[in-house]
């Protein structure tokens, strides 16, 4: 974020945690990531939404739990039919699994992101959404490159 308000680009954090401090230059819009009304009003005129939704784990590995364990079930859709809604075409998703080649032994945590990102094998229809995962653990997958499309 910094970097891109160097750059000169306006840069929004659409945040869930009242806690979270941005970096200076950025604007923070606090509300809820699984309502497609809010997250519309909040990227209405972005040239792109750049999305590192994922779950609070409170606790240790392996007792670790999800706080809100369907979250991304909720916040996934929510974000897709709120950029289509505001015409933001262009997506770029942070993600640590269940994308791509991970989907096979993607956990049920991390299956609803899959569901969201890729269409149905076979699928005509084209994608309303320029789409890429970016997944720092292990590669990444793209609209482009794999020919899946983002499905609301």
């Amino acid at each position: 974020m910094t970097q891109a308000v160097a750059r000169g680009h306006t840069v929004k954090a659409v945040v869930r945690s009242s806690s979270y401090q941005a970096p200076p230059g950025v604007e923070v819009i606090r509300g809820d990531l699984t309502d497609a009304g809010f997250l519309t009003r909040a990227i209405q005129g972005a040239d792109a939404v750049i999305s590192a939704l994922g779950l609070r784990m409170p606790g240790i590995a392996p007792l670790a739990r999800p706080e809100v364990p369907d979250f991304l079930t909720r916040a996934t859709p929510a974000l897709v039919a709120a950029m289509k809604e505001a015409g933001v075409r262009r997506l770029l998703a942070i993600s640590a699994g269940g994308v791509g080649d991970s989907e096979a032994t993607a956990s049920c945590v991390e299956k609803p992101r899959s569901d969201f990102l890729q269409a149905p094998r076979g699928s005509k229809s084209p994608s309303p959404l320029e789409w890429s995962v970016q997944d720092p653990a292990t590669q990444s997958v793209d609209s482009k490159r794999s020919g899946e499309g983002l499905r609301a």
